[in-house]
């Protein structure tokens, strides 16, 4: 016999469940969907976010294009200040002129007076070394240079974390818009009606 009151109360108590349910699936019917916020609006700040992180995108990109530019003029004058420093390189026009002049004579195309004199009006031909300002005034556009291509890195470098945060950004506000379309297709806010 208590089994069977059991048995009883738990049917009862099924039976109350399924009273209780139906009202709120009647009540849930009558109500509109709850959002926390509307698809439109979901839709425009994902849109709002996605151009921002496009215009992250290309402000990074052009930031490094001109840390390459930099870095070329750095280069540059740091070639041009070595240069200035301990003389032309190896491979100068100056080095290349004297060759074929010195396999001309060897050849016995030119005279040694004309060796002379070809030797004479090649630029640099006399000098042992640069003036100190001129090496004064390479070292300082070198360290210019190299100054101004740190700057344009660390501003690409930020460019870039702000680009990466932006796209992060953007494929959360992605993945909320699409979840809230999925939740108002499937009929979900409706069940979680009071």
């Amino acid at each position: 016999m208590t089994v069977v009151v059991l048995v009883v109360l738990s049917l009862g108590g099924l039976g109350l469940l399924g009273v209780v349910a139906h009202r709120q699936h009647e009540r849930a019917a009558d109500l509109p969907p709850v959002l926390p916020e509307p698809i439109e609006d979901l839709t425009q700040q994902a849109s709002e976010v996605g151009a921002a992180a496009e215009r992250a995108r290309r402000a990074a990109d052009e930031a490094r294009a001109r840390v390459d530019t930099a870095e070329e003029r750095r280069d540059e004058a740091e070639y041009r200040y070595r240069e200035a420093q301990y003389g032309p390189g190896p491979d100068e026009p100056r080095k290349l002129v004297e060759r074929a002049a010195l396999e001309a004579y060897r050849r016995g195309d030119l005279t040694a007076a004309q060796l002379d004199a070809i030797w004479r009006h090649v630029p640099g031909e006399t000098t042992t070394g640069a003036p100190e300002e001129v090496v004064r005034t390479a070292k300082q556009r070198y360290e210019h240079a190299a100054a101004e291509a740190a700057r344009v890195r660390q501003q690409a470098y930020v460019a870039g974390v702000a680009a990466e945060v932006l796209a992060e950004e953007e494929r959360v506000a992605e993945g909320e818009l699409l979840a809230a379309q999925r939740s108002t297709g499937a009929g979900l806010p409706g069940l979680f009606a009071p």
